[in-house]
C-alpha cells in the first residue's frame, strides 16, 4: 500500500469515524466500543486477493483514522483512554502473528460469509443447542 493509499483511505476513514462518533453521546460511544471491540477494533479480514501485510497496513490505518476522529471532536478529553489505545494498537500490530489462531486452511469468519442465510440459522441453532447443552452437562442451567 503507497502512501497516497493510505492518505486517501485515512481521510475516508476519518471523515465516516467522525460522523458516527459525533452523533453520539458517551454512554453511545463506550457502547459502539464494547460492541464492536471483536469485529471492528480487535481483528481484520484478509481479502482474498490482499496479502497479510497489506491487511495489516490497512487495519492500523483504520485504527488511526477512529483515534484521530475522536481527537477532532468535543468530546476528546473524555476520550484520552481510547485515543491511547488505538494509536498503541497500531503502533505495536504485527504483520506476523505470535502464534498460529486459525489453522491454515480453516477461516472461520469466511465460511461464515459463504453460508445462505438458512444455513447461517441453522448454524447458529446448531451452536445455541451445543451451548445448552454443555452448560446443563455442567450443572450451571
Amino acid at each position: 500500500m503507497t502512501q497516497e493509499e493510505k492518505d486517501l483511505l485515512f481521510a475516508l476513514l476519518l471523515t465516516e469515524y467522525q460522523g458516527l462518533f459525533a452523533g453520539m453521546d458517551e454512554l453511545n460511544r463506550t457502547l459502539w466500543f464494547a460492541v464492536n471491540e471483536e469485529n471492528e477494533l480487535m481483528s481484520f479480514v484478509v481479502g482474498p486477493s490482499e496479502t497479510l501485510d497489506l491487511a495489516v497496513e490497512r487495519y492500523k490505518v483504520k485504527l488511526l483514522a477512529m483515534a484521530a476522529a475522536l481527537e477532532s471532536l468535543p468530546c476528546a478529553a473524555i476520550e484520552q483512554l481510547n485515543i491511547s489505545d488505538l494509536r498503541y494498537m497500531a503502533a505495536h500490530t504485527t504483520t506476523r502473528p505470535a502464534e498460529e489462531v486459525i489453522p491454515e486452511g480453516k477461516d472461520y469468519l469466511s465460511d461464515l460469509n459463504r453460508m445462505t442465510p438458512e444455513e447461517f440459522s441453522q448454524h447458529i441453532a446448531d451452536m445455541y443447542k451445543h451451548t445448552l447443552e454443555q452448560l446443563r452437562s455442567e450443572g450451571r442451567i
